[in-house]
């Protein structure tokens, strides 16, 4: 039995000696890779390594405790970047970055990464849209069915189906918005996975259970506090969208409360103003460029965007904090 590491995703892997120099498909990522000879990977399998599936198990990653392969220089679960002690190889720190993080750079992962996994996004956005716009064919059902239950002519209908309609109207808006917002926090799930190219699959849509509550928080926060800038001009707006970019992203991925998400949204992103506001002029550029064909393009622009979002929040997870960049300075 051949057993090795994937590049991609570093997932443990295993085959038969048969497969060795053939190409084959990573369960984990999805990506191609070469299954080793013996004569070149010859310390990675058989059966008296073993042992070292279980000798990292005391190396833990230092943002979120998951196991540390020997080999890895990067978290598989949560992708952080580290690097370690060379007096004590045991000792894991963070690999940080300098601000601001190149857009292009984020862009073009971003962009790599959509081309391998743009049907299973595309296809979360479809089931996303076709759920969210079902409670109001429901409901538009049974207000046609309650209007030719009454004769209009008859004194008194007229006000029976008037309060039947709001109050379905009110029903409607309440259900499409925890509707919405449950799969909001599942598409922040289903993205945050794909940017670290761990499995992913369309139910991940449905995980925003835990998070839905303190989703909606903070999106009307967000929106609120957007609709107020546009007030002032279009450019602070813009301004407090960078500002506020990964908000989801935090909250699914550090399991954070409302107002901790804001604040830490704002730590991340303090200076990075100016790649994120370039990122977010893409991105409303792309929600044009989708709408073109009859909104049909929608289907692979939102996606795309969304991994901008995402693939920006990885990428300041590993910069040194600004607290820490003014007091070395």
């Amino acid at each position: 039995m051949i057993e090795f590491y994937c590049p991609h995703c570093d997932k443990l892997l295993k085959t038969s000696p048969d497969r060795a120099g053939l190409e084959a498909k990573c369960p984990g990522c999805g990506e191609l890779v070469v299954v080793p000879t013996p004569s070149t990977e010859g310390d990675q399998f058989g059966e008296p390594h073993d042992a070292v599936v279980d000798d990292h198990s005391d190396v833990r990653c230092p943002v979120c405790g998951e196991p540390i392969l020997p080999h890895q220089s990067r978290c598989s679960l949560c992708g952080a970047a580290f690097e370690r002690d060379q007096s004590n190889p045991e000792r894991l720190s963070r690999q940080r970055e300098t601000r601001p993080f190149p857009p292009g750079e984020v862009i073009s992962e971003a962009v790599r990464i959509w081309s391998k996994r743009w049907p299973l996004l595309a296809a979360a956005f479809l089931l996303k849209c076709v759920l969210i716009g079902l409670p109001a064919v429901v409901l538009l059902g049974l207000f046609a069915i309650v209007q030719s239950a009454f004769v209009p002519n008859q004194q008194g209908n007229d006000d029976v189906v008037v309060g039947i309609l709001l109050g379905g109207t009110l029903l409607l808006t309440l259900l499409t918005l925890a509707l919405t917002t449950y799969l909001q926090a599942g598409s922040f799930v289903l993205h945050l996975k794909v940017a670290r190219q761990q499995p992913a699959s369309i139910g991940d849509l449905f995980a925003g259970g835990p998070y839905w509550s303190r989703m909606f928080v903070c999106g009307l926060l967000v929106n609120l506090m957007i609709c107020l800038a546009a007030i002032a001009c279009f450019i602070p707006s813009l301004i407090v969208q960078a500002i506020f970019l990964p908000y989801g992203y935090i909250l699914v991925g550090e399991n954070r409360s409302s107002l901790d998400c804001l604040s830490r949204s704002k730590e991340l992103t303090d200076g990075n103003w100016g790649s994120l506001l370039l990122l977010v002029i893409l991105s409303i550029a792309c929600y044009y460029v989708g709408m073109i064909a009859c909104y049909i393009g929608l289907v692979l622009t939102v996606p795309l965007v969304d991994l901008f979002s995402a693939v920006a929040y990885e990428r300041m997870l590993q910069q040194t904090p600004m607290s820490k960049l003014n007091s070395d300075s």
